[in-house]
């Protein structure tokens, strides 16, 4: 998702993130966060950062150093709100007397906050999730000690990080903080669309022209 950019923090209202591919390509991404986000970033390259991408059944951790991924740290772990939903679905559906309920119509009730079913469904999930949190956790510690702490800030983000966010983002938090470590926690605004916007930084740029011609050539 951050292929081809280049970070660059400022601690304003607005942070901006400058895509340069190769020196090349060079285009303005406005994110509007908090200032407090992004305090003490540092301004200059390298730059290393962990990524936590939580998705509905997968949690990935790569690691990139300034505009590079490190493929040493290219891991990931069967976690996600999915597991959380399979692990409470049979019991939620015995309280209600529900004959049949899949993982889409219970991931539909906690996002309806005006379900009728919406706060037990929340109230079921939260200790699997709690679970869930705990072995991300574990995993994004063991990723960012591999790397000996040599870490700038840890970026949480994709669509599971949303529902995720109560039960991980303290506890993360205070292992960052203990690290010395920065961790921006995507708003609920971006957490779903930063890997696609970083796509698109890549597919226009002039490192994928150039590798769709070398493929056309070969072919």
């Amino acid at each position: 998702n951050c292929y081809g950019m280049r970070q660059d923090f400022c601690c304003s209202i607005s942070a901006w993130r400058m895509a340069n591919i190769n020196g090349q390509t060079r285009r303005k991404i406005c994110w509007k966060f908090p200032s407090s986000s992004f305090a003490g970033l540092p301004k200059a390259c390298p730059f290393h950062s962990p990524h936590i991408a939580v998705g509905e059944g997968t949690t990935e951790f790569p690691v990139t150093t300034d505009v590079h991924f490190k493929p040493d740290f290219i891991s990931g772990t069967n976690n996600g709100n999915g597991h959380a939903i399979d692990a409470v679905i049979d019991d939620f559906k015995e309280q209600f007397g529900l004959m049949k309920l899949t993982r889409q119509e219970y991931s539909d009730i906690l996002q309806d906050e005006g379900h009728k079913y919406h706060a037990t469904a929340v109230e079921f999930i939260m200790p699997a999730l709690e679970n869930q949190a705990e072995e991300i956790l574990h995993k994004a510690k063991q990723v960012i000690q591999q790397a000996n702490n040599e870490i700038d800030v840890v970026c949480v983000y994709g669509g599971g990080s949303i529902m995720m966010r109560e039960a991980l983002e303290k506890k993360l938090k205070d292992f960052c903080d203990r690290a010395m470590i920065k961790l921006l926690y995507m708003p609920k605004k971006y957490a779903v669309t930063l890997e696609v916007s970083g796509l698109n930084v890549f597919l226009n740029s002039k490192v994928f022209a150039a590798l769709k011609e070398a493929s056309a050539a070969n072919n």
